[in-house]
């Protein structure tokens, strides 16, 4: 069992959202907060599930919070992930067909992870709940498609860098619920399930720094072209009177 590679990954994940926090605290905007709560979700679902496989970390965690730190947790990072989306490209103002579509989405998202937790009161299987997993993650898929295709004819390189962003980090989570499905077991403690989301977030996180990069630019001209237009109608205001 190769664990060389997810602890990098914690690693990354780690100094991301250290990352966040710090720009959170300089801009004191809302996407920061949202975007960073989403990595500590992912990092959090991560380490749990190689400490599973692995007992690396020796949690000794009980059984009822190891599943909602196992499922939901994964949720929890989609759901967070679309708040960060709508925050950062301002959906409900600038795309609102996109913006219902997405509420949509949260009360599945939010729906799932309100019966995994009371299901745990009951007597499931592991198997059963893998396949209610399988087919809830490919029902939020088939939600998520309307949403990119509108937000792709938006034809807006912002909205872009989220719309692919996005999709790697979907993608990715759904080869790892496939993977899961057709391997032995199921896939339970299985860390190869992990790889398509991992390789998934990074890219992800690429796309979206260059995103944020982008965004500061663009706020950053506004705020010139403000701060011109101000002094352009004082100077005319100056003039008037001169004249």
């Amino acid at each position: 069992m190769n664990l060389t590679w997810h602890i990098v990954f914690v690693g990354i994940v780690f100094f991301q959202l250290l990352f966040m926090l710090l720009q959170w605290l300089i801009y004191k905007r809302a996407e920061y907060a949202y975007y960073a709560t989403y990595i500590l979700f992912i990092g959090l679902y991560i380490v749990f599930r190689v400490d599973a496989a692995s007992q690396i970390f020796d949690f000794n965690v009980p059984y009822f919070v190891q599943e909602v730190l196992n499922q939901p947790t994964a949720i929890f990072s989609y759901l967070t992930y679309l708040y960060f989306t709508r925050q950062f490209l301002n959906l409900k103002t600038t795309q609102p067909k996109v913006y219902q579509i997405s509420l949509i989405l949260e009360k599945l998202f939010i729906i799932f992870i309100t019966f995994k937790i009371i299901s745990l009161s009951f007597s499931i299987s592991y198997s059963t709940t893998v396949y209610i997993y399988v087919v809830f993650s490919f029902l939020s898929f088939i939600v998520v498609l309307p949403m990119v295709i509108l937000m792709l004819q938006k034809k807006d390189t912002l909205t872009n860098f989220v719309v692919m962003g996005s999709l790697l980090y979907m993608l990715g989570g759904l080869t790892g619920v496939a993977i899961g499905a057709l391997s032995p077991g199921l896939g339970k403690n299985n860390l190869n399930v992990l790889y398509g989301l991992e390789i998934g977030v990074l890219c992800e996180v690429l796309l979206i720094n260059i995103g944020f990069i982008l965004k500061n630019k663009i706020l950053q001209h506004q705020v010139l072209k403000g701060q011109q237009k101000i002094i352009d109608n004082f100077l005319q205001e100056q003039k008037n009177i001169n004249h």
